[in-house]
């Protein structure tokens, strides 16, 4: 693992092109802004009257939780976000949009800072955060609104495993870690298949550890022990 350049001129580079990553992704998806409600939309978002009251966003949590909903799967904060949209937006397409593309912006940020943790330099991070916004196969999970559970379990779980990277440099250390937790958890709660989240963290924790510290291993098996945890929570 590269050591991460924190100096100000880094930091600035690290700005820029994130915002540059955030645009593109906008430019890329701008067509689709005022695109209709299609496919599960019209069962889960536009014929779901209950998004239009947020008090029963209470229902997340509840025994009700799939009668209200219309879901058949049990992502409390993925709905919570449908509530959020549906409350803002008016129920519009538009506002759904917005957040879709936004939240698949930030995951090719997050793409970009964990390429650059790992490997360091600026040309591929970007390259890999350019493709993953620009790649056809992401159309799907952007456009259609009520797919939202997927770039949205996404964000939290990079930005658990870009936290856990950040907790074994940052000067207090438990601060993103606690964070990471609560994007793990997040994850897991936004879609169901980010259960792979602790492989995905296991995995990069042995390719990427310190191998110069001989006690490294234990402190990896410490932190990895949270990570499991917020699994058995989640389950």
């Amino acid at each position: 693992m590269t050591t991460e350049d924190t100096s100000p001129k880094k930091t600035l580079t690290k700005i820029g092109l994130s915002l540059f990553i955030v645009f593109f992704t906008f430019i890329i998806y701008s067509n689709t802004l005022h695109n209709p409600f299609v496919y599960d939309d019209r069962i889960i978002i536009s014929g779901n009257p209950a998004l239009n009251d947020i008090s029963k966003v209470k229902v997340i949590f509840s025994k009700d939780y799939f009668r209200v909903t219309g879901e058949r799967s049990y992502r409390p904060v993925s709905t919570a976000l449908l509530f959020i949209e549906s409350a803002l937006g008016g129920g519009e397409p538009f506002a759904f949009h917005v957040t879709g593309i936004a939240v698949h912006a930030l995951n090719g940020v997050l793409i970009f800072l964990i390429a650059g943790f790992l490997f360091g330099g600026t040309a591929l991070p970007l390259f890999s955060a350019l493709l993953f916004t620009a790649h056809p196969i992401q159309a799907e999970a952007v456009n259609v609104m009520s797919f939202i559970e997927d770039p949205l379990s996404t964000l939290f779980l990079l930005g658990s495993v870009y936290l856990y990277l950040l907790s074994g440099k940052a000067r207090l250390k438990a601060i993103p870690y606690a964070a990471s937790l609560c994007f793990a958890l997040a994850a897991m709660l936004s879609k169901e298949s980010a259960a792979v989240l602790p492989a995905v963290v296991l995995l990069t924790a042995l390719l990427f550890r310190d191998k110069n510290d001989p006690r490294s291993w234990k402190k990896d098996v410490l932190k990895y022990s949270g990570i499991l945890l917020s699994f058995a929570i989640f389950i």
